[in-house]
């Protein structure tokens, strides 16, 4: 009888200490993921991103490291609407945003068979 108790207590405290550990372990490793969609807002203060994807509106953190590239230089430039990709990681329960690519507003194709323009 003592065995069984101290088999049950043991690995209940394994179980605790699995399900404490496991937030912080997550968190610990560095796991880029992807999003896309368009911006609703962008708030200067706070460094939010708030993007409208495929799975509803979303919050993205900016900091000193995230890097602007495509048709806007920087967080400030984006207006609502625009197109965005975003390489990003969670940290400390935020999504904090590495890359955001600006998708251009209009992609213009040469049709070689006409040499005319096609908007898209």
């Amino acid at each position: 009888m003592k065995r069984f108790i101290y088999v049950t207590v043991a690995l209940s405290l394994i179980s605790f200490i699995t399900l404490i550990s496991s937030p912080a372990d997550q968190e610990g490793k560095v796991t880029k993921r992807q999003a896309a969609g368009d911006v609703v807002r962008f708030d200067p203060d706070a460094k939010v991103l708030v993007v409208r994807g495929q799975d509803g509106e979303r919050e993205f953190f900016a900091d000193e490291k995230t890097i602007v590239k495509g048709a806007k230089k920087a967080l400030t430039d984006l207006r609502a609407g625009d197109k965005v990709f975003i390489e990003f990681q969670m940290e400390k329960g935020r999504q904090m945003m590495k890359k955001v690519v600006v998708k251009p507003e209009k992609t213009i194709i040469l049709n070689p068979d006409t040499n005319r323009h096609d908007e898209r």
